[in-house]
């Protein structure tokens, strides 16, 4: 996948910034010629990469790399050995910050690195992939002309937000009732996109419209999760996804987390509930 800007690319070789991808490798490591590897190389003028590595070497499946070439020097933020399994997304975080490489897997920091400097070199174009041997699953692949901050020296961990973003996950259902305790119903009343129990409002269709196949459309609504139920009775009426009209109605959430690395004060990072509202259409 080649991303070419129509004029040079916001990206300084030698100015911070932050590269970040959701990666589920397959368990195998099908190895091909010398590594199974994922590159992201930020092209240049000069004709060299600025290549930036999750790597699987033959030499140690499951390492991961942040590396940098100017085109004479190699640097890189190398992890010991093993640290990404198969089967499952992680989270990979490469932040240049100065002269520093730092390595993020789920939040926590795995590796560190000087960097070296670049001269002369125009950053044109982003190539994900070209000529690795990586096999398997890649998400939100996403640059940042910034450090994300990881909660050191007093500031946001942005990059365990960033995790917890992909790791932790919520789902809704509904049902309306005749008796004020919701007694009158059966617990296979919930009601979710498909108008069963056995599926889940979710994030994904967090967005200002709903189509016809039922997956989001629009804008995302960025104040929290927006469950117009509206949008579903118009875009499906095939499913017959009007609520009954009734006076009492009860909401359950469904919250559930990856995070394995107790990052909260010692404890699995969980989605959390702050505030609840409810309105009501005409």
């Amino acid at each position: 996948m080649n991303v070419t800007a129509r004029g040079t690319l916001a990206f300084d070789a030698n100015a911070n910034f932050t590269l970040s991808a959701w990666l589920n490798p397959d368990v195998a490591y099908k190895v091909v010629g010398d590594d199974h590897s994922l590159p992201v190389y930020i092209g240049t003028n000069g004709g060299y990469a600025l290549n930036y590595w999750f790597r699987d070497a033959n030499s140690s499946p499951g390492q991961l790399t942040f590396y940098r070439y100017n085109g004479s020097s190699v640097v890189s933020a190398d992890t010991p050995g093993r640290v990404i399994k198969g089967n499952r997304y992680q989270n990979v975080v490469a932040v240049k910050n100065g002269s520093n490489l730092t390595l993020y897997l789920d939040g926590q920091v795995i590796a560190t690195g000087k960097d070296i400097t670049f001269t002369g070199q125009t950053v044109t174009t982003v190539t994900l992939n070209n000529n690795g041997n990586y096999s398997g699953g890649i998400d939100e692949v996403a640059i940042w002309n910034r450090v994300l901050t990881d909660g050191s020296s007093s500031t946001p961990n942005e990059i365990l937000e960033l995790y917890r973003r992909g790791a932790n996950r919520a789902g809704f259902q509904y049902r309306t009732c005749s008796l004020r305790d919701c007694s009158d119903k059966a617990t296979a009343s919930w009601i979710g996109p498909d108008g069963t129990n056995r599926t889940w409002f979710s994030e994904l269709q967090n967005m200002s419209a709903i189509t016809a196949s039922g997956d989001g459309s629009g804008t995302i609504n960025l104040t929290g999760p927006l469950m117009n139920f509206a949008n579903w009775v118009s875009a499906l009426p095939k499913w017959k996804f009007s609520p009954t009209p009734a006076l009492y109605f009860q909401y359950r959430v469904w919250l559930e987390s990856d995070d394995e690395n107790n990052l909260c004060s010692g404890a699995p990072c969980l989605p959390q509930i702050s505030t609840i509202s409810t309105s009501t259409g005409g």
